[in-house]
């Protein structure tokens, strides 16, 4: 399979977080906002800091 066929990784990790910031609903303003600030300067920084807290198995997801 192809690296990025189609769906690039930083959709499904938005994806992921906006979940995540549902679920933590007392900081959701402050997740969004660290989320939109950090996704403007580097998605790529946020990707790697996710991959550390999900399981092996999302890292194909690279």
């Amino acid at each position: 399979m192809g690296s990025t066929s189609g769906i690039k990784p930083e959709y499904i990790i938005g994806f992921v977080i906006a979940i995540i910031v549902d679920l933590d609903e007392e900081r959701r303003w402050r997740r969004h906002l660290v989320w939109k600030k950090v996704s403007i300067e580097h998605p790529r920084k946020i990707l790697k800091g996710l991959l550390r807290l999900f399981p092996p198995t999302l890292r194909d997801l690279r």
